[in-house]
């Protein structure tokens, strides 16, 4: 027993924290060597000394006479200040004296510590902030451009969708703006305080598509995190979980998909219980998923449980009145982010514009304007500036009305290639980033065209 109180002393003595202890008169009969150092006195200066001689503003003696603990006090010590605790003693249940526990030494470490923690819960905020920007809705009904009949159509069909919660199936080619529209619906919805979470099922690869979904408990796989992570349903409870290219989904992921809709809850990966979950499902694919259907790659039963409120979203040529728009707000936002003098397209220029194909719909629309906005001399855009494939094109009322549709996408979309590939001088790479596709997609379509030789 002795040995072990010896221990104990002296890990106190010798422990960074100070140290110092009364009896129940006041009298100091313990220092440790940290509150030596504090005072700048020899232990034998101070034992046996009453403890207002030591610190004349202490109220240890209070302490060991009342036995009041007093946690997290300041106490005024010359030119500066000391925080720290004061602690009765008993034995046996008798009141024996009281400690004093130095925590910081002068008032400016707690004012370090406090910058120090003010910091950290700036960072935080900042983080939270930027976790609900990239998590909440960017766009609004409002802010979908477009006046047209066809477009306005669209609009109150989506406004009437929000106001409910079933699911939604958006469906249009590829660059319609699709992930806008989604994002404008959770924005009009009674869920626009809450998580917008988006997924994309064709840029994920199969065998991680199922935790990015559902999530993993710890140690459902080799390098699954501790404590497991949750999935994309869970971060989007209460919210919106967009379903981008759905139609690309495996069968037995949509079965999994199937089951979430019609049971509101998940299982982990790994997990042994249910997980209940609230969120409402938009979904968007490019392709035509009645097709998918018919030829069994994509699950009758889910596309009419996603198909509650359909919201068809026309191409860009069905949508020619739409164009001057689309070309304003490119135009504002090319000569905004690129600090560049502001232009304005000639109105031959436009009308060309708005007679092109658009095999790319707004997402093309808006690269051709960034292109020909950064490649064009003075303040006006004028023919010359149009791409080749564009300038050179006839208008629908031509000759492409006797050819099929099919023939005229393929037509347009080497034409494109072309263009691009001569801007970028062959840069393969380039040409992807500016086209917004993948570099193996631009590779498939070169060899398709017979333009992958160098």
């Amino acid at each position: 027993m002795s040995d072990k109180n010896n221990l104990m002393e002296l890990i106190v003595q010798y422990s960074a924290g100070g140290y110092i202890v009364t009896d129940p008169d006041g009298i100091v009969i313990f220092i440790n060597n940290a509150y030596e150092r504090f005072l700048g006195k020899s232990g034998k200066a101070i034992l046996g000394k009453p403890i207002t001689e030591v610190l004349p503003h202490s109220k240890l003696q209070e302490v060991a006479k009342s036995g009041i603990t007093a946690m997290g006090v300041w106490q005024k010590q010359g030119e500066d200040y000391l925080f720290g605790h004061r602690i009765p003693l008993y034995r046996d249940g008798k009141l024996v004296g009281a400690m004093g526990q130095l925590i910081f030494q002068k008032s400016e470490d707690m004012k370090n510590l406090q910058r120090e923690l003010n910091l950290v819960q700036t960072q935080l905020e900042y983080y939270q902030e930027e976790l609900n920007s990239l998590w909440s809705s960017k766009y609004t009904l409002d802010s979908i451009i477009g006046h047209g009949d066809k477009i306005r159509a669209i609009k109150r069909m989506a406004h009437k969708a929000a106001s409910s919660d079933a699911s939604i199936l958006i469906q249009g080619e590829t660059g319609v703006g699709k992930e806008v529209f989604a994002h404008a619906i959770h924005s009009a919805s009674d869920r626009y305080s809450k998580p917008f979470i988006k997924i994309n099922c064709a840029a994920i690869p199969y065998e991680l598509l199922e935790s990015e979904l559902f999530g993993y408990e710890e140690g459902a796989f080799t390098g699954a995190k501790k404590r497991g992570k949750p999935g994309k349903f869970e971060l989007a409870n209460g919210g919106t979980l967009f379903l981008d290219e759905i139609g690309d989904m495996p069968l037995n992921m949509q079965a999994k998909i199937l089951r979430v809709l019609q049971e509101r809850e998940i299982e982990r990966v790994g997990g042994l219980r249910p997980i209940k979950v609230n969120a409402r499902i938009i979904a968007a694919t490019n392709h035509t998923l009645e097709q998918l259907v018919k030829q069994g790659n994509f699950r009758a039963d889910l596309f009419y449980r996603l198909n509650v409120l359909p919201v068809a979203i026309p191409p860009l040529r069905e949508r020619a009145e739409d164009i001057p728009d689309f070309i304003e707000a490119a135009l504002s936002k090319v000569t905004r982010q690129s600090r560049l003098a502001t232009k304005k397209f000639k109105p031959e220029v436009i009308k060309i514009l708005q007679g092109y194909f658009w095999p790319g719909n707004v997402r093309e629309l808006f690269n051709v304007v960034e292109r020909m906005v950064n490649l064009s001399d003075g303040d006006e855009i004028g023919l010359s500036d149009l791409p080749l494939g564009i300038r050179d094109r006839k208008s629908r009322s031509g000759d492409n009305k006797v050819r099929s549709l099919q023939k005229l996408m393929e037509e347009t979309e080497k034409e494109v290639l072309i263009q691009t590939l001569q801007e970028t001088k062959g840069n393969k790479s380039m040409a992807a980033k500016i086209l917004d596709i993948h570099r193996v997609t631009l590779h498939e379509k070169l060899k398709k065209y017979s333009l992958d030789s160098d």
